[in-house]
């Protein structure tokens, strides 16, 4: 599944606790749709990656080791500029949304400490990464987005920044979840604030980072134990989503390697 947006608050709220009041020390794009930040922490150092891939849009904490190309991208080098040196003051995610807003203090080319904006918009193949001016303005964005593209919305240098149409629901795994616990054939006609209420109670207070395990491989990851498929899928709890995550993509990435090696 794609990081739907309960699963993304999930991750936010265990980011917090590391990134907020951090400093970012190095900022790094290894390819043309991820960036790592290494970032100072309360007695932490942490690298954090911020993926705008249409294959899946995330963030978390990594400890892979990704190599980086000789001459780092424009992109790169503008986020450098900007950001290095910076202070994350704080992680927003408009509700039931899949975007979050790094709120950050940084030094400007006058010395004076001024507010910018890093956002990650994590919507699969609209997904995107974007810096704003103190005034909400588009400093520039990892995937530029012209009348062409979208005449709906554009995402250009220059222009203000303005959220997306809102989507807001549940994705199907979760959907499918909350009507099997029902015992109902289909929760899609509830109104979104009951399903909400369904899947309180079925969190019970805490996320829990959660692979599903089938025939022995990853098959998805979501906040919640998955009753559904029952006995043929096991769900395997995580210490954290950062590694859950990790594991997963890398995993789903090294399959589509040795895949397509073995059409070669």
């Amino acid at each position: 599944m794609a990081l739907d947006a309960i699963c993304l608050t999930a991750v936010v709220e265990e980011l917090r606790r590391t990134l907020e009041g951090g400093k970012i020390d190095k900022i790094y794009q290894p390819s043309r749709d991820e960036v790592v930040m290494a970032i100072r922490g309360a007695g932490e150092n942490v690298k954090l990656l911020l993926s705008a891939s249409p294959n899946g849009p995330r963030m978390h904490l990594t400890k892979e080791v990704r190599e980086n190309p000789a001459q780092p991208p424009m992109f790169c080098m503008l986020l450098r500029k900007h950001l290095t040196g910076g202070r994350i003051l704080a992680l927003e995610q408009p509700e039931l949304e899949r975007i979050v807003l790094l709120r950050l203090e940084v030094i400007d080319e006058l010395g004076d400490r001024v507010p910018r904006t890093l956002v990650l918009e994590a919507m699969s193949r609209r997904a995107n990464l974007i810096l704003l001016d103190a005034e909400g303005r588009i400093v520039d964005c990892m995937r530029r987005v012209d009348a062409d593209m979208s005449a709906q919305r554009q995402v250009l240098p220059g222009l203000f920044y303005r959220l997306p149409e809102p989507r807001p629901g549940l994705s199907p795994l979760i959907e499918r979840e909350l009507a099997f616990r029902g015992g109902v054939e289909s929760v899609k006609d509830l109104p979104l604030e009951e399903k909400l209420e369904q899947l309180s109670r079925a969190v019970g207070g805490a996320y829990v980072p959660t692979l599903l395990v089938r025939d022995g491989k990853a098959a998805d990851f979501t906040f919640l134990p998955i009753l559904q498929y029952g006995p043929g899928t096991e769900s395997r709890p995580y210490p954290s989503f950062s590694e859950l995550l990790e594991d997963f993509y890398a995993t789903r990435e090294t399959a589509q390697r040795t895949g397509q090696k073995g059409q070669e």
